[in-house]
């Protein structure tokens, strides 16, 4: 529907898709859809195009499931602004058992240019039936970010921090963990790791 701004007489073009059926989407990317096992979900799409060709997506889902694993409280804030070409994920957040997983980052499509930033807390690996295989438990949080132009791989920089608390393997407490981890010219980096055994 064209939805007009009455105090401004701006007219926007309003795309709406609610409770779209996510099995049902996938069957229009065989590719993609090969790759994926039994999903399930629906999602909410709502896409403004304004006058300016500036664009606001918003999408949320429940739950979205796929390979056995499942994402809740999903939603994501976009935008494209024509004038600059940029592209900006302002926000991404869902829930992964109990953990919440938050990013968001941003890309200049004419140059190249891009930031992004990834932040993972109170995860637990047993809701990943392939970690849970491994034995492993504890509780792990991830900051992490990258920036850098797409065009040139070899000016990308990294850097994450993956702290692990209470730790067991096997029976075996290991205690807590901080690890940290940089990536720059081509090169993978771990400084001032810090392990804390159980006393």
């Amino acid at each position: 529907p064209l939805a007009v701004d009455a105090k401004t007489l701006k007219p926007e073009f309003v795309i709406s898709l609610v409770n779209v059926d996510v099995p049902t989407l996938l069957k229009t990317f065989p590719e993609l859809a090969n790759s994926v096992k039994n999903p399930s979900g629906k999602i909410t799409l709502r896409t403004i195009i304004h006058e300016n060709l500036n664009i606001d997506t918003t999408l949320t889902s429940e739950k979205l499931e796929a390979n056995n694993i499942a994402l809740t409280n999903i939603k994501a804030l976009a935008n494209y602004k024509f004038k600059e070409n940029l592209a900006n994920l302002e926000s991404f957040t869902a829930n992964l058992g109990r953990a919440l997983i938050t990013a968001s980052g941003g890309a200049d499509l004419k140059t190249g240019n891009f930031s992004s930033e990834l932040k993972t807390e109170n995860f637990d690996p047993h809701v990943i039936p392939e970690l849970k295989k491994l034995n492993l438990s504890g509780i792990y949080n991830l900051n992490a970010n990258a920036a850098g132009n797409y065009k040139n791989l070899d000016s990308i920089k990294a850097d994450a921090i993956l702290d692990a608390r209470n730790l067991v393997y096997e029976k075996m407490r290991i205690g807590d963990i901080n690890f940290p981890v940089s990536y720059a010219n081509n090169n993978l980096n771990i400084k001032n790791a810090a392990a804390r055994l159980p006393g």
